[in-house]
């Protein structure tokens, strides 16, 4: 398995995990259980480290693509923009994280107002995560997006 491989399989943990993550948070939040929202937080912290690991793998995956030829280098372009965008969102998304964490932890009075913030943050940095997601499935699957084959294409034009 190369790093291609990995980013293809590790791009779709990071959404799930925020979105798992921000929905255990609400329930736990709502329901006043401790065990729930410490089950938000891990999951979202493991979301966010799908998100570094997806993030790690991507200029290969794009070197991989480059060297087979045949992809349209303005998609490849546009996906790692969104996905530099989304990593901001993640790295601030675990800063405020680690500190909504500290104060489940401490049984802090704003422990809970910090449960709501960080499971909204977690929903809409997972609304980037599924932008990048999309413009990547616009590279490998155009039969998905009425777009005509990028390598089906290029062939014709010779």
């Amino acid at each position: 398995m190369n790093p291609t491989h990995l980013h293809v399989i590790l791009v779709h943990a990071p959404v799930a995990a925020l979105l798992f993550g921000a929905l255990s948070l609400k329930i736990g939040t709502f329901w006043n259980s401790r065990p729930a929202q410490f089950l938000g937080y891990a999951t979202i912290f493991a979301g966010i480290l799908a998100a570094f690991a997806a993030g790690a793998t991507g200029e290969e995956a794009e070197e991989a693509l480059e060297a087979v030829g045949g992809f349209s280098h303005e998609l490849i372009h546009e996906h790692e923009e969104a996905a530099e965008g989304f990593m901001f969102g993640i790295w601030s998304l675990a800063a405020v994280a680690l500190v909504g964490f500290a104060l489940l932890l401490l049984n802090h009075a704003k422990a809970k107002l910090l449960a709501w913030i960080v499971l909204i943050y977690a929903s809409v940095v997972s609304l980037g995560g599924m932008r990048v997601g999309y413009l990547g499935g616009q590279i490998s699957h155009p039969e998905a997006y009425d777009q005509a084959p990028a390598i089906h294409s290029e062939l014709h034009e010779e």
